[in-house]
């Protein structure tokens, strides 16, 4: 994280690598996500703060989504975002005290 790489180099001989933090860097082009999918365990990514992200911009920041997920389809986690997961917060009507918590 924050080494001012520009890339996302593909190391096809990383088949078990989980995750790859490279948020605040340099990647300025969406295209370079397709090279994530040379690392098939892939179940978290941080890439925000990049420049392809288009922070601010709804519609870039949506593309870089789904960019992201067609080369990862797998994806458990999006930079801060888990994916694919609901929790629900279980309380005693008050807001107060929380009973439980139950992932699906």
């Amino acid at each position: 994280a924050g080494n001012a790489i520009p890339l996302v180099k593909p190391f096809p001989q990383l088949v078990k690598l989980e995750e790859l933090w490279l948020n605040d860097n340099k990647v300025s082009d969406l295209s370079e996500v397709r090279h994530l999918a040379s690392f098939p365990a892939l179940k978290t990514i941080y890439l925000e703060r990049n420049p392809m992200q288009g922070l601010g911009d709804a519609a870039m920041e949506a593309r870089y989504k789904e960019e992201i997920l067609n080369a990862v389809p797998n994806l458990f986690q999006l930079d801060a975002t888990r994916l694919n997961s609901e929790v629900k917060v279980i309380t005693d009507g008050s807001e107060k005290n929380v009973i439980g918590v139950r992932k699906r």
